[in-house]
């Protein structure tokens, strides 16, 4: 798994889930991905087909993108393995998962039913600030949401939470329909962030993507009029536990079957919109 992401809040995050026969290669694949892409120590290599978890921080091009790489093997056919990742009544069996729900074809409001704030970041909403405001929105949304709700109302987390479903589904079909371009801009520091310059510089520069995945490096760019044959796609939302609040994040999820040249990968790519409780963000 490749997981990459931006260190400043709004960014979009990207965990990549491949799976890769070891034992199957015609050629020295994935060693050589191992080697010289992820920059892994020939002692390295064999532990992971040994069971063990290898890890490795990668370069990135700017302070503010995080980029690491986690290897280990399981022992299933990659169908067993994709499905397992695509059950959704097992993931909610996690601790690790508050809330979970995939989104219809198209999706609705009733969709986001458990998509909700902590009552400490719904009352920071009142007086909160752009860039000094523990939900990190687009000034224009803070705006919207203060001036919509009643504040001395007895309703005053319902209301909030009620905006924040249909905001949150405006935004994906909006997504839909225009891709990174409705990314938007993000104001959790004293400069403005633009989520799409970061999100396409960080694909733009990954190396793995252009020797690869270059037809997922596209897609990734260009969606949803660019293309990626042998994919699925769909949505979902989950709360999970994350750092020192629960996390809300908005899921584009990606199924791709890669014949390749060196052989078959199949992946699962996870595009992460984080909104975090207590800092949110979405990218």
């Amino acid at each position: 798994m490749l997981s990459s992401r931006l260190k400043n809040p709004g960014v979009a995050a990207l965990a990549f889930c491949g799976v890769m026969p070891l034992l199957a290669q015609t050629v020295h694949e994935p060693q050589t991905f191992f080697r010289e892409s992820v920059g892994l120590k020939d002692d390295q290599i064999p532990s992971i087909q040994r069971g063990q978890a290898v890890v490795q921080v990668l370069s990135t091009r700017s302070p503010s993108e995080i980029a690491v790489f986690g290897a280990t093997y399981i022992n299933a056919s990659p169908e067993d393995y994709l499905a397992a990742m695509q059950n959704l009544d097992n993931l909610r069996k996690s601790s690790n998962f508050l809330a979970l729900r995939q989104f219809s074809t198209p999706p609705k409001l009733s969709d986001l039913e458990g998509f909700t704030l902590e009552d400490d970041d719904i009352k920071d909403l009142r007086n909160c600030k752009p860039g000094k405001c523990e939900l990190q929105l687009p000034a224009e949304s803070i705006k919207e949401l203060q001036n919509s709700v009643n504040w001395s109302a007895p309703d005053v987390a319902a209301q909030v939470n009620k905006l924040a479903q249909t905001k949150a589904l405006e935004w994906l079909i909006k997504y839909q329909k225009e891709g990174n371009r409705a990314l938007g801009i993000y104001y959790d520091k004293e400069q403005p962030l633009s989520v799409v310059d970061q999100f396409e510089s960080l694909v733009h520069h990954s190396s793995p993507f252009s020797r690869y995945l270059p037809d997922l490096k596209n897609y990734l760019i260009g969606y949803p009029q660019a293309q990626l044959p042998n994919a699925e796609s769909f949505f979902l939302w989950e709360k999970v536990k994350f750092g020192l609040k629960p996390t809300l994040r908005m899921n584009h999820v990606i199924i791709y079957r890669n014949p390749g040249a060196s052989g078959p990968t199949n992946l699962i790519t996870i595009k992460h919109f984080i909104l975090p409780q207590g800092e949110w963000t979405a990218g």
